[in-house]
């Protein structure tokens, strides 16, 4: 995801029409991935990545395509401002 998109992640996350099960799934994937806790230990040479790596590619693949399609259809979405001109005269 690039920095560009970080707003959109932010208004998505924040978007009531978006389940609350996708946003807390996403948000634990990504804590978990900087989290020190893992299920399989860091130190543990060339192996303790691997569980940061597979979810780093699940969140890629699942969510990426979502952010995009969401970035779409906000942009989609015409700002409709309504207003009236009132004569002092």
């Amino acid at each position: 995801m690039r920095f560009n998109n970080l707003k959109y992640f932010f208004k998505y996350m924040k978007d009531p029409n978006v389940s609350k099960w996708q946003k807390a799934f996403l948000l634990a994937l990504m804590i978990y991935v900087i989290s020190p806790l893992d299920l399989i230990p860091e130190p543990i040479y060339g192996i303790g990545i691997v569980d940061d790596l597979i979810l780093l590619a699940y969140i890629w693949s699942h969510f990426l395509p979502e952010m995009n399609r969401y970035k779409k259809e906000s942009k989609k979405d015409p700002i409709v401002i309504d207003y009236e001109i009132e004569d002092d005269d």
